[in-house]
């Protein structure tokens, strides 16, 4: 019994599909019988090469000579151009392509960690003494920015007024004052006199 979209040749027996016109053997299903001829008119039609004059569904235009040819085609008929070796190409540039994104994507992460790192260390603590100085920069450190209560003082009660902070904090203030003749409105002897500086 014949399987189902199978069928044999009368000539050899040969099992073919059931689509198939002619066998290998030569027997034409058209014909009903055996022509040798159509299959060298078969061989033929396989190594001729077919142009077509439009591009579309399975072609390709060869970038050389412009013909338009199968899609299945790995080297032009006309012009010998090597699909194959243009496939290469392609593939090459888009691994080049592709390896300078990432190189680019490293570099912003880089950048980004090393922005990182900077924020961080700015952030580290600091020192008592860098932290005094930060505090009495926002302060005023000129008759200008004084407030109206502090304006209001005299000198001596300026002078009082750093006494009244500690021996240890009067004492840098006066450094300070020394260092770079802030403070003006105190009477930084009387500071000295306060904290026993001969």
């Amino acid at each position: 019994m014949a399987k189902r979209g199978i069928k044999s040749c009368p000539n050899c027996q040969k099992e073919l599909g059931a689509r198939t016109l002619l066998c290998s053997c030569g027997y034409s299903f058209t014909f009903k019988e055996v022509k040798p001829e159509l299959l060298l008119e078969k061989v033929k039609a396989s190594k001729e090469v077919k142009y077509y004059t439009e591009p579309g569904q399975g072609r390709k235009i060869c970038p050389a000579c412009s013909v338009i040819i199968s899609a299945v085609t790995k080297t032009c008929p006309k012009c010998s151009f090597d699909f194959s070796a243009e496939k290469k190409k392609k593939d090459e540039e888009k691994r080049l392509q592709a390896e300078e994104k990432q190189r680019i994507r490293d570099e912003k992460k880089v950048s980004k960690v090393v922005v990182k790192v900077v924020e961080e260390e700015k952030k580290i603590e600091i020192s008592p003494v860098q932290r005094i100085l930060q505090r009495e920069a926002q302060r005023s450190t000129s008759e200008d920015r004084v407030t109206p209560i502090v304006a209001n003082m005299s000198s001596k009660e300026h002078a009082e007024r750093i006494l009244s902070y500690g021996k240890e904090r009067a004492a840098f203030l006066l450094d300070q004052h020394k260092f770079g003749n802030t403070w003006s409105h105190v009477d930084w002897k009387e500071v000295e006199a306060g904290l026993g500086v001969k």
